[in-house]
């Protein structure tokens, strides 16, 4: 307990070096608990060494427990400014995010290409299969959508499309 109360003291500290610190010992225990304090650094922090360092962390969570934060800080409008960041850590981690099918699809109906690509990238890259039912509501949503869909992102959505049919 002394150590977690150490921990939240350096990542809210404003040094560098207390952060680094404190990062080095949450992977060390691997205790992800963190995870909301980690994304307030993130996105408020402007140090570059320790936004990369975050990053990667992010990366390489193992942890499938942590997915459903992550897609909690995706959502949130104020955490927009990372969103991108966070949708590249979904495709770039071992992670399943397989459970979160419509939020992707959601993000690529409703946000800009940049956003929507991402979002389009994670989708393609989940390796595990949904249920039948789920997929055709998906693709359902999407081909609603082609009329009124920006001219950018009509042959992404097309493609999307077919990748949830195969």
């Amino acid at each position: 307990m002394q150590e977690n109360k150490k921990i939240l003291e350096l990542l809210k500290s404003d040094k560098k070096k207390d952060i680094l610190s404190a990062f080095e010992k949450i992977q060390i225990k691997g205790n992800y608990t963190y995870l909301p304090y980690i994304f307030d650094i993130y996105k408020n922090f402007k140090e570059e060494e320790i936004k990369n360092y975050i990053f990667n962390m992010l990366c390489n969570i193992n942890n499938n427990e942590n997915t459903k934060y992550i897609i909690d800080y995706i959502k949130k409008e104020n955490y927009k400014s990372i969103k991108k960041d966070l949708l590249t850590i979904c495709w770039n981690s071992r992670l399943d995010f397989s459970p979160y099918l419509s939020v992707f699809v959601d993000l690529f109906i409703n946000e800009d290409f940049e956003i929507a690509f991402d979002a389009f990238t994670v989708i393609e890259n989940i390796e595990h299969k949904y249920d039948k039912e789920i997929i055709d509501k998906e693709i359902i949503k999407l081909k609603d959508c082609l009329e009124i869909i920006s001219q950018d992102k009509k042959e992404l959505l097309v493609e999307l499309v077919k990748i949830l049919e195969a």
